[in-house]
């Protein structure tokens, strides 16, 4: 996984905005009497969330729109709403996976005689990703399109297409990670005190350093900074299994695109999770009287949690840091 983060590095040399837009109000999420999930906000719109007499799942809200996901007798998954759209994934006699709607839309992924894996659709477009004789990796399409991924003599990884671009990922003697694509030199490594640092044609773009606090901090070369308590990075470390560059990636993805921003993310005196920025956007995440999980932030969206559905959704996400994270992304952003 930590070469896909790499190849995905050197592909785009980083930085674009990786933000959620969305409009969202206070909601409080909670079960009924059936122990179907209930989410409601305070504008009157109420999405429930239920299993019918059949074992389907039903999403449905009162505005009256209705989502069934079911099997069918094939054993296929099939999605479809009360607007007549449907859409089918199953496997075809050869084992292939064919994802299908009910506008003429059909794509097939699969091998071919050869081995190869194949993804095409009904519309003419055909992707292909086979080994040559030397093994290495090819992608192709029939539109003239084709992506050659090889080791050379000093195991270095080089990815080069047809268009003439070029990019070879590999190690220096200090055991850094060098990628250099079309003349631009980039690499990912260690200072002399240990810290994670990325730089581009010898200038530093990326850092990743511990305060005196065991706070984390990430700051980039457009002035922006990340700032974790010691306690929400001990969760970041198990959701990336321990694994620092991962997270790192992970930090330069979030400031793609951003400038002089500044955020915090830390736990207070009353153990609430708390969030703050440089544009006084905040937000709070915390226990009530009746022990329900209260988020809250500054524009004005408020979610309840109750014990149960907590549970569960701190179950999804692993950790409770790591859960707040997603909804300030999610109801401030």
């Amino acid at each position: 996984m930590k070469s896909y983060y790499i190849v995905i590095l050197s592909c785009s040399i980083l930085f674009a905005a990786n933000a959620y837009a969305q409009d969202k109000k206070k909601e409080k999420i909670s079960k009924d009497i059936f122990g179907n999930t209930i989410i409601e906000d305070e504008n009157g719109n109420k999405k429930t969330i239920k299993k019918d007499i059949f074992g389907n799942t039903v999403i449905e809200d009162n505005k009256g729109n209705k989502k069934t996901i079911k099997k069918d007798i094939h054993g296929n998954t099939v999605i479809e709403d009360n607007k007549g759209n449907k859409k089918t994934i199953g496997e075809d006699i050869f084992g292939n996976t064919v994802i299908e709607d009910n506008k003429g839309n059909k794509t097939t992924i699969g091998e071919d005689i050869f081995g190869n894996k194949v993804l095409e659709d009904n519309k003419g477009y055909k992707k292909t990703i086979k080994k040559d004789i030397f093994d290495n990796t090819i992608i192709e399409d029939n539109k003239g399109n084709k992506t050659t991924i090889k080791k050379d003599i000093f195991d270095n990884t080089i990815i080069e297409d047809n268009k003439g671009n070029k990019t070879k990922i590999g190690k220096d003697i200090f055991d850094n990670t060098v990628i250099e694509t079309n003349g631009r030199k980039a690499k990912i490594g260690r200072d002399i005190f240990g810290y994670l640092q990325y730089e581009v044609n010898n200038k530093k773009i990326a850092y990743l350093e511990k305060d005196i606090f065991d706070a984390w901090i990430f700051t980039d070369d457009n002035g922006n900074e990340l700032k974790y308590s010691k306690e929400f990075w001990v969760d970041i470390k198990k959701d990336f299994r321990g694994d620092e560059e991962k997270i790192f990636f992970w930090l330069m993805d979030v400031c793609r695109g951003l400038k002089n921003y500044k955020e915090e993310y830390k736990v207070d005196i009353f153990d609430h999770l708390q969030f703050s920025n440089n544009r006084n956007e905040k937000a709070s995440f915390s226990k009530n009287i009746f022990d329900e999980m209260v988020y809250e932030d500054s524009k004005g969206n408020k979610v309840t949690y109750s014990e149960d559905v907590w549970r569960k959704t701190k179950r999804k996400y692993s950790s409770e840091k790591r859960a707040f994270i997603d909804m300030v992304q999610r109801y401030l952003f």
